[in-house]
């Protein structure tokens, strides 16, 4: 209403435009100048305003509902996907890029930067996606784009991050603020809308998608003039500062070092030196290690899976469910308590807020003995036999001779490097493997 009337009473004077409107109420400002100050001008106006913002919530309402039954209402699919011609509102995968798309996210896994798949997608003369969809008789426009558009890393990573070429619909990523103000707005990742499995998707492996996510979350720079990274590129920590490790030759050795240490302060962090051919004797054995672990807990859990103490076990956690839920009942109708004993003069009201945040810390730590005791149901009743599929992921390799780097990234989240050469290796899965061990564990007794 107030941009409104500054047109008709200001902006429309002062450029001297005739303003005529034949629905009530008529205006003509060559006729009547002040016409556009009358209240049921303002009253009017004040009407159209509502009805825009209302049809606007309605629209909004729709497209929400459209969104969460995994309906497809963007402008444009991305790249990788392409609409269904009998439904505009699903997708399905775009042919001619299908074997691009999966070219990045295994060049990405092998260990190459998104810059260098960016440079050697434009060597191989790709036409970017902003190109791609000109190309292809859509009209796109996007007043950031130049002409000549190229691959960039910045398009690469959101192609190798994109959810939805794995087969997931993921919309309401962003809003606009209001339907005056058209200002575009980024959601927190868990207000978006996602609907998994509702197109055939583009990516053939999800396992490999999963650690290329854990791969951006690294820091996994290519060294200079190389087109690939190191074996622990990213992975590589300092125990104690939690920084990356400096990589460098002396003397015909690589050893790692304390970045902040090397780079920053000799007084921040100490060295942490190690050299590189011991360190990977080192992850070599664990790593076989941990693959002989999983192979024996394969067996032990092949041979309790029909046991009648697996069943034991499954009974005694659902009791204990049963019971830390009537916990939880009895501490609320306690608490509840508490405002009527206040109110009636049992208990101060001190004591009433000093025992209520004494329930709610008892409700919090029972909560969490829930949450526990649920997982550890949920991996009774599903994980326990010897196709789980934690144990699959490592049963797929036996023992290892030489360490790879598409090894490393498989089985590997993190290693740690102590001052006193001392490594923590972060596996893969720990925790579901943690809980198979003390499944394993209670079935032996």
């Amino acid at each position: 209403m107030q941009k409104h009337g500054m047109l008709l009473e200001q902006y429309f004077v002062l450029k001297n435009v005739r303003f005529i409107s034949i629905n009530l109420p008529q205006l003509d400002t060559y006729k009547d100048p002040h016409c556009v100050s009358t209240a049921s001008t303002h009253l009017q106006s004040l009407m159209n305003d509502n009805y825009v913002y209302e049809t606007s919530i309605k629209i909004r309402e729709k497209l929400e509902v459209k969104k969460k039954l995994g309906l497809f209402v963007g402008a444009f699919p991305p790249y990788g996907l392409k609409r269904n011609p009998e439904n505009r509102h699903q997708l399905l995968p775009d042919e001619n890029v299908v074997d691009i798309c999966n070219d990045i996210l295994d060049w990405i896994y092998e260990g190459k930067s998104t810059r260098w798949v960016a440079m050697r997608l434009n060597e191989l003369g790709i036409p970017c996606p902003s190109e791609y969809k000109k190309q292809n008789g859509t009209k796109y426009y996007n007043p950031n784009v130049k002409s000549n558009p190229l691959w960039t890393a910045n398009v690469v990573s959101e192609i190798a991050k994109n959810r939805m070429l794995l087969g997931d619909m993921v919309q309401s990523k962003g809003k606009i603020k209001s339907h005056k103000v058209h200002k575009y707005e980024r959601k927190p990742k868990d207000e978006w809308i996602i609907v998994p499995n509702t197109h055939p998707a583009v990516f053939k492996s999800r396992e490999k998608f999963d650690i290329v996510q854990e791969l951006f979350k690294n820091d996994t720079k290519s060294a200079t003039g190389k087109n690939t990274i190191y074996l622990f590129g990213g992975i590589l920590k300092c125990a104690d500062c939690g920084k990356a490790m400096h990589r460098s030759v002396t003397k015909n050795h690589v050893y790692y070092k304390c970045r902040t240490y090397k780079e920053q302060s000799k007084t921040a962090c100490t060295i942490h030196s190690i050299r590189e051919d011991e360190l990977e004797q080192a992850v070599l054995a664990a790593l076989n290690m941990q693959l002989a672990l999983i192979e024996n807990i394969s067996e032990m859990i092949n041979d309790i899976s029909n046991l009648s103490t697996t069943k034991l076990h499954l009974e005694k956690t659902k009791k204990a469910l049963k019971k830390k839920s009537n916990e939880i009942d009895k501490i609320n109708r306690m608490r509840d308590n508490l405002y009527i004993d206040w109110k009636n003069n049992i208990i101060t009201k001190d004591d009433y807020y000093r025992l209520r945040i004494n329930y709610d810390e008892q409700l919090k730590q029972v909560e969490q003995q829930i949450s526990s005791l649920n997982k550890e149901f949920e991996l009774l009743e599903n994980g326990v036999n010897a196709e789980s599929p934690v144990l699959t992921y490592y049963k797929a390799h036996h023992k290892i001779e030489k360490l790879e780097r598409d090894v490393v990234i498989k089985f590997i989240e993190r290693i740690y490097i102590h001052e006193n050469k001392e490594i923590d290796i972060i596996f893969r899965f720990s925790d579901q493997i943690e809980k198979l061990k003390t499944i394993v564990k209670e079935n032996c007794k």
